[in-house]
């Protein structure tokens, strides 16, 4: 893993945009959700090829895996399907890249092995799955399946539904070692060293150690919960219904401490900053929508936000305290093409970064902290840092 280097956040400005530049290609370009390489030397993007000519079963999903410093468009891998790519991730060691379908009748997990060429390998699920999350053991050696079968019933008052199955494989021999189901939600929770499992079957939720299948600790009267993935925390968020409010918790997964305890509105999502301190969480049926606690002084910050605003898509910055985030105008309904980036326990903005030509879905940094990375409906992927001799732009 990459270790972080301080940046002068307020400098940052477009150093790079990723554009497939083929004038022979047929298909209209679709920039989605990618994933930085651990060394963050490369950038594995999910693109849908959809040309409206071309016959049904011929458009399909591709991940496009890119250079950084050169720009260059080092492969790409086909997803034979017309189903849209859920995750893509690479594992800890970036020997692997893994992504998944959302929903497709015989589903598949595709790996590529980086080290034989991008060899693929597929592990497959049963017929009209819908994934939810992959996760890598802490290793890299087995791979984490969340999902849910397609007769599911979605009646339950949430809008954020988990998974409720999991399958771990061993990825090297493509063997499947262990599944679990629940009858409310399943989690998988990987941290520094070790990674779990938290199963919920009606109020209750349990978590387990996956390598030794040991039992750390109980919750009752769990309404809803959210895992938390970090590079090194295993973090897990709890609602608890009352008559009157909900109760949030945050738990440490390894020490068993309940670090926060608030009476707040239940949620449809949350994040949690890499050095465990902040809390963004997400509901659409509250006033308002987003909120940002401080888990050390259990206080509410600041968002850089006006009345009608809501954050689409937030980004912590991995080296001090401060976050990226493109903005829904709710009377709108328009998602814009800016990126702010702002101190979070002031709610000051930082730097507005400007140069996307249409709405931007998806950010992440650098692993290192030294560039942010954002996706389009523009059709690019475009990258921010601080220009210099070495850096070309294209």
């Amino acid at each position: 893993m990459e270790t972080c280097v301080p940046t002068d956040i307020s400098s940052f400005q477009e150093i790079r945009s990723l554009q497939d530049t083929n004038t022979d290609n047929p298909y209209r370009w679709q920039t989605g959700k990618f994933a930085w390489s651990p060394d963050g030397t490369k950038i594995a993007l999910v693109n849908r090829y959809d040309n409206s000519d071309l016959p049904l079963e011929e458009r399909a999903s591709v991940v496009d895996v890119w250079e950084v410093d050169s720009g260059q468009l080092i492969v790409t891998l086909p997803i034979n399907s017309l189903s849209d790519i859920e995750s893509v991730v690479w594992s800890p060691d970036g020997n692997w890249l893994a992504a998944s379908q959302y929903l497709s009748p015989g589903s598949s997990v595709y790996l590529w092995d980086i080290e034989r060429n991008w060899s693929e390998k597929r592990l497959e699920l049963p017929e009209m799955a819908f994934v939810r999350d992959l996760i890598w053991s802490p290793d890299g050696t087995n791979l984490a399946l969340t999902w849910i079968s397609s007769d599911t019933d979605f009646r339950e008052p949430q809008l954020g539904v988990p998974g409720q199955n999991v399958n771990i494989w061993n990825v090297e021999t493509g063997e499947l070692i262990r599944t679990e189901s629940t009858n409310i939600q399943a989690y998988v929770i990987s941290g520094d060293e070790n990674w779990y499992i938290a199963l919920r079957n009606n109020d209750i939720l349990r978590i387990q150690e996956i390598d030794n299948g040991e039992e750390i600790f109980t919750l009752n009267d769990v309404y809803v919960a959210d895992a938390i993935q970090n590079a090194n925390i295993g973090r897990l968020v709890t609602v608890h219904l009352d008559p009157t409010s909900d109760v949030v918790q945050v738990w440490d997964i390894v020490s068993q401490e309940e670090l926060l305890h608030i009476e707040a509105n239940a949620w449809t999502g949350s994040s949690l900053s890499p050095n465990g301190r902040y809390l963004f969480s997400t509901d659409i049926f509250s006033e308002p929508s987003n909120t940002l606690w401080d888990i050390i002084s259990g206080l509410q910050l600041p968002l850089p936000l006006s009345s009608n605003e809501q954050i689409r898509s937030l980004s912590w910055y991995p080296c001090d305290d401060i976050a990226a985030a493109t903005v829904l105008d709710v009377s709108s309904d328009q998602i814009g093409a800016e990126i702010r980036i702002w101190n979070i326990p002031t709610g000051e903005i930082e730097v507005t970064l400007e140069g996307h030509t249409g709405s931007v879905y998806f950010l992440a940094w650098s692993p290192d902290g030294t560039m942010l990375a954002s996706s389009s409906d523009d059709g690019t992927l475009r990258i921010w840092g601080i220009p210099s001799t070495e850096t070309p732009t294209s």
